[in-house]
């Protein structure tokens, strides 16, 4: 009876002994090496976490969508204080557009959007409007733009850039705008602010040689 528990009890721990070597045989390495399943190991996983980079949007727009068409600048002496910018401003787009301010390269301490109303020139309250697919003349006697408090001369020749900016933000630079000598018809402003004269009638048909220059 003890001889054959014995060999019972031996045959069980043999049975044991050759569990273990399996599961230390090779095949088992190699699916040890195995890789797992992408989905139980989160830094595995093929989809990668979506970005939270913000794209920027420029606020310069396309000069398609607003042109200046025949645009210049009156030239100047160093002695005169300001000038002018004349030509016609033209909408593309199919939404009304309001322009709120301009800058130029000329990096003038003032620039001003005016108009011509009753007789006197002044700042225009409001912007300048230009409708959906329409056009803003600036021209002697009307609206212009106006380069103030600028101490340096404007040769005829030279170009300026000029930026327009919108009530929206929205901005169109036109280059190389052309400076060109006064001609018929075009205000020459004094030091003062004052309009010393002009050569005959305006665009308009108005007789401006005495006219006033409110920037109050």
């Amino acid at each position: 009876m003890i001889t054959r528990k014995f060999a019972t009890v031996a045959a069980a721990l043999l049975a044991t002994g050759s569990l273990t070597l399996a599961a230390c045989s090779p095949e088992m390495e190699k699916d040890s090496d195995m890789p797992k399943d992408p989905t139980d190991n989160p830094s595995m996983s093929s989809s990668a976490p979506a970005s939270t980079e913000s794209t920027e949007t420029s606020t310069e727009a396309s000069s398609k969508d607003v042109e200046f068409q025949n645009a210049y600048v009156k030239a100047k002496p160093a002695d005169k204080s300001m000038t002018a910018v004349f030509g016609t401003l033209v909408n593309n787009t199919d939404q009304d557009i309001l322009v709120t301010s301009f800058t130029t390269s000329l990096d003038a301490p003032k620039n001003e959007i005016h108009e011509v109303a009753d007789g006197v020139m002044r700042e225009l309250e409001g912007g300048l409007p230009i409708p959906a697919n329409g056009e803003a003349p600036l021209q002697p006697g009307a609206n212009h733009l106006m380069i103030m408090d600028y101490d340096k001369a404007i040769k005829p020749g030279d170009t300026v850039s000029i930026t327009i900016t919108l009530d929206d933000g929205t901005s169109y630079t036109f280059d190389e705008v052309e400076v060109r000598d006064i001609a018929s018809g075009e205000e020459s402003y004094d030091a003062d602010g004052g309009v010393q004269g002009h050569s005959g009638m305006d665009h308009d048909g108005m007789d401006h040689d005495h006219m006033d220059h409110d920037h109050s």
